[in-house]
């Protein structure tokens, strides 16, 4: 995917508009390609992220004996590898890019209890 690939699309999920939870988050943003998302935290530091991998509430798994595919519901938070993604701040002070040092082919993210 080079940049020629890359869209502008429109906002897809606002938490004051569409509800600060993880399951409207996923219902608004999953399967919609590259993603930035940016966020304000209460103390006005502005950060964000970037991927081209969609976001996604679904897993599948392949049965090694059978070779049988399912999909369920991912409510584990796994995460998956995009070399091109990234993390930035906006503010305060200039913005910074924060380039990869490494990555991870499967990580989980805040799973559940």
């Amino acid at each position: 995917m080079g940049a020629r690939d890359l869209r502008l699309g429109g906002l897809v999920y606002l938490a004051s508009r569409d509800g600060m939870s993880n399951d409207m988050f996923h219902a608004k943003c999953d399967g919609h390609g590259a993603t930035v998302m940016i966020c304000r935290a209460s103390n006005r530091f502005t950060f964000g992220a970037f991927t081209t991998v969609p976001y996604s509430s679904v897993s599948m798994k392949t049965d090694a004996k059978t070779g049988v595919k399912t999909v369920s519901r991912d409510d584990k938070g796994t995460s998956h590898a995009d070399k091109r993604a990234f993390l930035f701040r906006l503010e305060p002070s200039d913005p910074v890019k924060l380039e990869q040092i490494n990555y991870f082919k499967v990580g989980v993210l805040n799973p559940k209890p």
